[in-house]
């Protein structure tokens, strides 16, 4: 069985925050840039394995807003 998820993260300048993350992710996720909007698909019939590339979707994403925005995570 396929088992997937979609994550949808809404950033200013998204452009920069997806760039920063598509070549680790390469093959394991694919995206799509809309204005400031980042759609992530992910995909795998592992669960195991589609848990561990959430993961590491989120910590790559983590890091390089926090490189790119600063330290803190703005809530609207």
């Amino acid at each position: 069985m396929e088992n997937s998820v979609n994550l949808i993260i809404y950033v200013k300048d998204a452009e920069k925050l997806l760039k920063s993350v598509e070549i680790e992710n390469r093959g394991y996720v694919e995206s799509l840039l809309f204005n400031d909007r980042i759609e992530f698909f992910i995909q795998n019939n592992d669960i195991k394995s589609l848990w561990r590339t959430v993961d590491d979707l989120l910590m790559a994403l983590e890091i390089s807003y926090k490189i790119i925005y600063g330290d803190v995570f703005h809530r609207q």
